[in-house]
């Protein structure tokens, strides 16, 4: 209903925003299923660490951390150590501790509460 408007025959959204929210679609239920045996294995700590680490390898080839451009002060670099941890290390390993505690379907079927 959101992405038609109530019309089954045309799109409210771009081509480029349908895809793109499928292919987010299809990779969250990749993150959420497929590291389920190997959490029963490994600690959450040190499968978000070799995952951070080999992709952050790979991703330097396409953009280089060094190249970075603009001017870097300290607060800049606080603020980017804050995205980092919070927004990502924090934000993965929770979410793949809950994976290995309470299971992918129920953790991918969570949501914030709402007060």
């Amino acid at each position: 209903m959101l992405v038609t408007h109530g019309s089954f025959h045309s799109l409210s959204i771009s081509g480029w925003a349908l895809f793109w929210g499928l292919a987010s679609a299809v990779t969250m239920v990749f993150y959420t299923v497929q590291p389920v045996r190997m959490l029963h294995t490994y600690p959450s700590s040190l499968i978000i660490g070799w995952a951070m680490v080999v992709c952050g390898v790979c991703f330097c080839c396409i953009a280089p951390p060094w190249k970075v451009p603009g001017h870097w002060d300290g607060a800049g670099m606080g603020c980017l150590a804050a995205i980092v941890l919070l927004g990502t290390l924090i934000a993965f390993y929770s979410y793949l501790t809950a994976v290995r505690r309470i299971g992918a379907p129920t953790t991918s079927l969570l949501r914030p509460s709402r007060s």
